[in-house]
């Protein structure tokens, strides 16, 4: 399995202030294949250009300022297509999506995308697995009165868990979810975190579905903002809950009707209180096209669903087998916290760390290496005139590091996994 963690830093020379409560729209969607063909998701039963204009139908219902999404193609192609063809149409021209990762090999990947008005993306990371990897990324947030001041922090986790039936599937499964828990405990940061993702999982009593949401480490560990815990796969008390499938038979798209609860957006402990400024909205957790009248039916069958406009319930069953889950949230400037931050961009590839400066710094920079201790392993000075840094991390045991970098007037502090 590959062990690569790969981690990019943006950051501007900039101090940000969100003036009043906004709110954010956050949601997340199984695309099903876009752009990935296969024997059975072919350019007859799932061509792009079909799906763009079922696609185009959804997002302007919805309009979400985070979008996480599975089941793309890594083909730049297909993650650039989704973005100008479907995202930025109808008079939209301001959403941005993050870099992509595939270090798995995967032929279907994870993206984010998000509305550049309102959200930054500040930096990002992948985990590899044995099956696809998992994406993490952090955003602040802004709004168009952006002067002097502070900002909320949000780090989304986009999961494609393992799909499939069997114990060695629940395995695998409960594998990456561990993997994601022991990176955010051995982080540790009190921060806000969402996940979101199609998990796969059948019951919360699920090994995957425990790790997220029953982790001895109450800063990292995830809620289900709708309560809803229990057998979720064929259970027809939970049908207002289930995310797949929108089909009864089966081609490129999964059947048997609505009956499996897949998808989920699940925040931590700060995303309920609103401690860290990003506070959820109570009773705004959807499920988009989901009526509770369709078990074990397709989307489209009797009796007639009113959750949401015909063309929009049209267009959930033409694109995929899943439905979308959206939630909202408050962001309070109140509890906000100071970036002041130098213009660089970090990257960890071979044991060794590159950092890209855009522009000169006003001073020479020191830069130091301290353990999860405090003690300072060490340090350096960086010329103003250098454009990239290099640091060799052979020398350092596995762990995590805290990297700061200091000039007269500036400083970025990040951490780094050694591993």
């Amino acid at each position: 399995m590959k062990r690569l963690l790969l981690s990019l830093l943006f950051s501007f020379v900039t101090i940000l202030f969100v003036y009043s409560q906004d709110t954010i729209k956050v949601m997340f969607y199984n695309l099903l294949n876009y752009g990935n063909y296969t024997s059975y998701c072919t350019t007859y039963n799932n061509n792009v250009e079909t799906k763009n204009e079922y696609l185009r139908t959804i997002i302007d219902y919805t309009l979400p300022d985070i979008l996480g999404v599975v089941e793309i193609s890594p083909n730049g192609t297909y993650i650039e297509d989704f973005k100008n063809n479907v995202l930025n149409q109808n008079g939209r021209d301001y959403y941005c999506n993050a870099p992509k990762t595939n270090y798995s090999g995967s032929s279907i990947i994870n993206m984010i995308y998000y509305d550049y008005r309102k959200v930054e993306l500040k930096h990002w990371l992948a985990l590899a697995t044995d099956y696809r990897d998992i994406n993490l990324y952090t955003f602040y947030f802004k709004n168009d009165a952006l002067k002097n001041g502070d900002t909320v922090y949000l780090t989304c986790i986009v999961t494609h868990l393992k799909a499939g039936h069997t114990d060695s599937d629940a395995i695998g499964r409960t594998a990456m979810a561990q993997k994601i828990m022991d990176f955010l405990s051995t982080i540790n940061e009190n921060t806000n975190y969402l996940i979101m993702g199609d998990f796969n999982v059948y019951s919360s009593s699920e090994g995957a579905y425990q790790q997220f949401t029953n982790h001895a480490n109450q800063n990292i560990r995830f809620y289900d903002f709708i309560n809803k815990y229990g057998v979720w796969s064929d259970n027809a008390y939970f049908a207002p809950y289930h995310t797949q499938s929108t089909h009864t038979t089966s081609d490129c798209f999964s059947g048997g009707g609505l009956d499996d609860r897949f998808d989920f957006i699940l925040g931590n402990i700060n995303t309920i209180t609103g401690q860290k400024g990003f506070k959820y909205v109570n009773d705004s957790y959807t499920t988009l096209g989901q009526d509770g009248q369709h078990f074990n039916k397709g989307l489209l069958d009797a009796p007639i669903n009113t959750s949401a406009p015909m063309d929009v319930l049209e267009a959930l069953y033409g694109n995929s087998d899943h439905l979308p889950v959206l939630a909202k949230f408050i962001i309070d400037h109140s509890q906000s916290i100071i970036d002041i931050t130098l213009p660089i961009a970090y990257y960890i590839q071979n044991n060794q760390l590159y950092i890209n400066i855009f522009d000169a710094f006003s001073s020479d920079a020191s830069i130091y290496i301290y353990d999860v201790h405090g003690r300072i392993l060490f340090s350096d000075q960086i010329s103003n005139q250098t454009d990239q840094y290099t640091l060799d991390l052979n020398g350092l045991e596995k762990g995590i590091y805290l990297i700061n970098i200091k000039t007269n007037d500036r400083f970025t502090s990040f951490k780094i996994v050694n591993i």
